[in-house]
C-alpha cells in the first residue's frame, strides 16, 4: 500500500467496551455494554455511497457472559499429571434493533 500511495482499503471502528461480574473461585458471570462505530470518510471503499448507511450509525451492544475453568496439577513447576478444562458461554443483543442478537459458546 505505501508503494502505490493508497489507503483504500483500510476501515476504522471505534469501540468501547465495559463490563462487571461476579467471580466465585473459577466461575465468573457478568454484564458486557459495547460500543461500535465505523467511521464514514468518502475516500475508502467503506463510505456510505457503497454501503447501506445504517453500518456507519452507532450500534450498542448489552449482554451476559458466563465463564468458567477447571485446571488439576500434581505439581505446579513440572506437572505429570493434569486437566484443564475452560468454557464461554454468553448472549448479545443489538439495544436499538432487537433483531440483530445472538449467543455464543466456547470449549
Amino acid at each position: 500500500e505505501d508503494a502505490l500511495d493508497r489507503d483504500y482499503y483500510r476501515g476504522r471502528i471505534r469501540m468501547f467496551k465495559a463490563s462487571a461480574g461476579l467471580a466465585y473461585y473459577s466461575l465468573r458471570i457478568r454484564g458486557l455494554f459495547e460500543s461500535f462505530k465505523v467511521d464514514d470518510n468518502p475516500n475508502r471503499l467503506f463510505n456510505s455511497n457503497n454501503l447501506n448507511n445504517e453500518i456507519f450509525e452507532t450500534q450498542n451492544y448489552g449482554g451476559l457472559e458466563l465463564t468458567g475453568e477447571y485446571d488439576r496439577d500434581d505439581a505446579g513447576d513440572f506437572p505429570s499429571k493434569a486437566i484443564y478444562f475452560g468454557f464461554s458461554a454468553g448472549y448479545k443483543m443489538n439495544i436499538a434493533n432487537n433483531d440483530n442478537k445472538f449467543g455464543y459458546a466456547s470449549l
